[in-house]
């Protein structure tokens, strides 16, 4: 906290106060300054190329599910429970529903 002059009656004022103790004028409180360097570079060349990526990786895993959710199927035909599983907790259920349901989860499943 700095002593800074009150730009009404010249006294001395913290730089924390909202106005002068001695005349009541507010105090003028400094401009804030912008940081140094530009927003746009780092959007452009980090946050671009991150989402582009993100993206990229959400949607190349599809055939991977795909795949998993096939082995499934003939996991199910080989175990006798195709069409429909009978064990719980999947009683009644599709195969495939089970299957694809497994494998969105982890692409190991089968």
């Amino acid at each position: 906290m700095a002593l800074i002059k009150c730009h009404e009656c010249g006294n001395a004022i913290s730089s924390s106060a909202k106005a002068c103790p001695a005349c009541g004028a507010p105090a003028k409180l400094a401009p804030k300054t912008q940081p140094g360097w530009n927003t746009w570079p780092v959007a452009i060349f980090v946050v671009l190329p991150l989402g582009l990526a993100t993206i990229y990786l959400m949607n190349s895993g599809g055939n991977k599910v795909q795949e998993c959710t096939e082995r499934g199927v003939a996991y199910f035909k080989e175990i006798g429970s195709y069409p429909r599983l009978s064990s719980y907790p999947d009683a009644g259920r599709t195969a495939e529903e089970v299957a694809l349901e497994r494998c969105k989860r982890t692409t190991t499943a089968f």
